[in-house]
C-alpha cells in the first residue's frame, strides 16, 4: 500500500523536503529574548566577564554577573574571548534528513522509488535526528578577538562581528 501516488512523487517528495528544510530549525531553535554573548575581556591589568550589550566605535557595553554596567573602551582592550553552543534545532534537521535520505536511498534499489520508505526514514530518523541534535547543542566554540596588535581593518572587521553578538 502506497499513502502517495507515483505519477506526483517526485513533485511530494521535494515538497516535503522544502517543508521540512524552512520550518523545522526555525520551530525548534526559535528563541523569545534575545541576549548578547557572554564574554571574557583581557585588558591590559586585568580580566572582565559579563555579557555584551552594545559595541560602538570607541568602547564596548557589558553587563556583569552582579548587573553593573561596565564601559571598555577600545583602546584598553587586548583581546575578546567568548564561547558559543551548537544549535539543537540544526542538528535535529540535519541528522532527520540525512536518515530520511539514506533509508530511501537504500530502498531505491530494492522496491523502485516509493515515498514510503521516505516516510519509513523519517520515522527512524527521528532517534537519528535527536542524536544530532543533543550532540550539536553540547558543542562548545571558543571564538577569540584580537585589537591589540592588529592593522585598524582587522579591528574593524572583529568591531562588525561583536555588534552581531549584542543585545542591542
Amino acid at each position: 500500500m502506497t499513502i502517495f501516488k507515483k505519477e506526483n512523487g517526485f513533485k511530494q517528495f521535494l515538497a516535503l523536503l522544502v517543508v521540512l528544510t524552512l520550518i523545522c530549525p526555525g520551530v525548534l531553535s526559535a528563541q523569545k529574548n534575545r541576549h548578547g554573548a557572554w564574554l571574557k575581556v583581557t585588558k591590559q591589568d586585568m580580566q572582565v566577564e559579563g555579557e555584551l550589550l552594545k559595541v560602538s566605535d570607541s568602547d564596548i557595553l557589558l553587563m556583569s554577573k552582579s548587573e553593573t554596567g561596565i564601559t571598555i573602551p577600545l583602546t584598553e582592550i587586548r583581546m575578546i574571548e567568548y564561547k558559543k553552543k551548537g544549535k539543537f534545532g540544526t542538528g535535529f534537521a540535519v541528522g532527520l534528513g540525512l536518515s530520511m535520505l539514506v533509508f530511501s536511498s537504500c530502498n531505491l534499489g530494492m522496491h523502485g522509488y516509493d515515498l514510503d520508505s521516505l516516510l519509513i526514514g523519517g520515522i527512524i530518523g527521528v532517534p537519528v535526528g535527536l542524536l544530532f541534535g543533543i550532540l550539536d547543542s553540547q558543542t562548545v566554540r571558543q571564538k577569540a578577538y584580537g585589537f591589540r596588535n592588529v592593522t585598524k581593518q582587522q579591528a574593524s572587521k572583529n568591531l562588525e562581528k561583536l555588534k552581531a553578538l549584542a543585545r542591542f
